[in-house]
């Protein structure tokens, strides 16, 4: 954000060797994998959940797999107890969730946008470290489909405040990505035009790596946000846009919906919970 809270970082794809903090290792894969016969993770001896290695502005706050990270870190920033770069991440072997505790020094609109920020880092996070051809597509204000079909999306969260002028005291911005299957979900499949990242060919992506990624991806576009505003965002995010009917949408220098250059939807809209968790 603004003023230095959380300034940018450059590293190393390979600055950390992840292989030194494994936190879980199964040999028997087909095993967990139940009836389904079915790999947990393709081409591995063992599934390895470790530890995701981060820049030093952000701090790590590991949860256990029935942990909420966003919930955790709302309940946090709200107690005073959280800080800025806090980074609340479940130990789960199936998805990827996480949250980041934000201190804005802007005003709520403007603090917003760190929604659009962070959906198109993740962007970027998996097109790093995908397969050559992975179509992201984004659903406004908040949802994520990989080829076609919808794998997960963001939710933001923010201090009250009395105005819209005023500057809120934390901002909490996390998603949750199915990477795989859910173990322990006994019904014959999911949903109609639901995925995971290993079903759309990303077999070979653990929760860790994708975690550093989008952690990686974030800070820079933090840093091209200060340099450089909203507008490389807006543009970023648009290209990603998922667009499925007419009139052709688009969002403005806020982030809010607009069709034909009219607004239709603030980005506020999306603190009322998020789009998907309905779906």
């Amino acid at each position: 954000m603004r003023g230095g809270v959380i300034e940018s970082a450059y590293f190393s794809e390979n600055s950390a060797n992840r292989l030194d903090n494994p936190l879980l290792i199964v040999k028997d894969r087909t095993a967990l994998a139940g009836n389904r016969r079915r790999p947990i993770i393709k081409d591995r001896e063992a599934i390895i959940l470790q530890y995701p290695q981060l820049p030093p502005l952000l701090s790590l706050k590991r949860l256990a797999p029935g942990e909420d990270p966003f919930e955790t870190a709302v309940a946090a920033a709200g107690s005073g107890e959280g800080e800025a770069g806090d980074f609340h991440w479940s130990q789960r072997l199936d998805r990827v969730e996480l949250a980041i505790v934000l201190e804005p020094e802007s005003p709520v609109a403007e603090s917003l946008t760190m929604l659009p920020l962070a959906m198109v880092a993740f962007g970027d996070a998996l097109g790093a470290i995908g397969p050559p051809v992975l179509a992201v597509h984004f659903r406004w204000p908040d949802a994520v489909d990989v080829n076609g079909g919808f794998v997960g999306g963001f939710r933001v969260a923010m201090a009250e405040v009395e105005d819209d002028d005023q500057v809120p005291a934390w901002l909490v911005i996390g998603f949750s990505i199915a990477v795989q299957m859910d173990l322990t979900d006994d019904a014959p499949g999911r949903k109609v035009n639901e995925t995971t990242l290993y079903d759309e060919g990303c077999g070979d992506i653990t929760a860790d790596q994708l975690t550093e990624s989008f952690a990686r991806h974030f800070l820079t576009w933090v840093h091209r946000w200060q340099e450089e505003g909203f507008e490389p965002v807006r543009l970023a995010w648009l290209a990603r846009l998922k667009q499925s009917e007419e009139p052709k949408k688009e969002i403005d220098s806020q982030g809010g919906l607009c069709r034909e250059g009219s607004k239709t939807r603030p980005l506020s809209d999306a603190l009322a919970g998020p789009s998907w968790v309905s779906r």
